[in-house]
């Protein structure tokens, strides 16, 4: 069985794979805090000198997933 892990059109040349742009979701911005700050919030973020609440690692880490299956 041959089955493709992603439904994400791929192309492939003989120095580069590439996909279309995804459209990553901040998972953590409806996060609900048991009274802590975190980065991920953009009032925290901003007393940091931050411009907005940081991305969570496995959101970013997500925009390779399809490219990686793929190798």
């Amino acid at each position: 069985m041959d089955a493709n892990a992603f439904d994400t059109e791929i192309t492939e040349t003989s120095d580069a794979l590439t996909g279309p742009w995804r459209q990553p979701r901040q998972m953590l911005q409806a996060q609900v805090y048991d009274a802590h700050a975190s980065i991920h919030d953009d009032a925290t973020a901003q007393k940091l000198g931050f411009k907005g609440g940081t991305i969570e690692g496995p959101t970013h880490f997500s925009q390779f997933a399809p490219l990686g299956a793929q190798l």
